[in-house]
């Protein structure tokens, strides 16, 4: 997200406080008021937002780029959970008729429905790692990537997930796509002391909400209850470089 009058670039992975940021600061400030400012594509990734700049006249050079994490397996489950109230949701949402076939009823279908967090994650892991972050991520289907791993993938789902599911698991780090210099913001310290980014703004902003209030999830028991120790493994695998980079401890 591009802030052109404090020269600012936010880099915001879905399930990192995304929603809970962009509200703080439509609510709190007039940024919004500047037309690069805009709250859609809001995951999109640096480059994407350094081709935005280039096409407006601007170089990246001349802005600070921030980014907000989270703890990779804080927000894993935190993923998992949303992806699937969101897809019951609308699974219990009135069915819609086709035009051109009135009686046939067609419903939304839950991504790994009947598997649990552990046996989803087993299956979604192994992806992660390799999905593109060039010009094709939006595009996978063009790629070698496709071909590679998801055409023939044992599961139906993965022959046609494409990147509003893969951008909820994808590694933090990936955002940072051309190797650009990044300060890191953790979620988990917005939370306990906004100050930072009343600084960063030059705004007297109140607390970070501690709540997505658009889509709240009830957190039934502590995160780390939902690994077995295979998939411990394979997040301290997968999440190597978030875990080192962004400076949180391996499970």
């Amino acid at each position: 997200m591009i802030f052109p009058s404090k020269k600012t670039i936010f880099l915001l992975p879905p399930k990192c406080g995304t929603s809970s940021f962009v509200r703080l600061i439509k609510d709190n400030t007039s940024l919004f008021d500047d037309p690069l400012t805009t709250d859609r594509g809001r995951h999109s990734l640096l480059g994407v937002d350094n081709s935005v700049l280039e096409k407006n006249g601007e170089n990246l050079q001349d802005y600070k780029v921030y980014q907000i994490c989270r703890n990779p397996l804080n927000r894993l489950v935190s993923s998992y959970l949303f992806i699937d109230q969101q897809h019951e949701t609308r699974k219990n949402r009135p069915p819609r008729r086709r035009i051109r076939n009135p009686k046939h009823i067609k419903r939304v279908r839950r991504p790994l429905e009947g598997l649990n967090f552990v046996d989803a994650m087993k299956l979604t892991l192994p992806l992660v790692s390799h999905y593109p972050t060039t010009p094709e991520f939006f595009r996978y289907k063009d790629t070698k990537f496709y071909r590679k791993y998801l055409k023939n993938h044992p599961h139906s789902f993965f022959k046609t997930a494409g990147f509003n599911y893969f951008q909820f698991y994808i590694p933090q780090c990936f955002w940072n796509n051309i190797d650009a210099n990044i300060t890191y913001l953790k979620l988990e310290d917005l939370r306990e002391d906004n100050s930072i980014l009343s600084e960063i703004f030059g705004e007297n902003l109140p607390a970070f909400p501690t709540v997505n209030e658009g889509r709240p999830i009830k957190k039934k028991r502590p995160y780390i209850e939902y690994y077995d120790e295979e998939l411990k493994k394979l997040l301290t695998t997968t999440y190597w470089e978030d875990f080192t980079t962004l400076g949180y401890d391996f499970p």
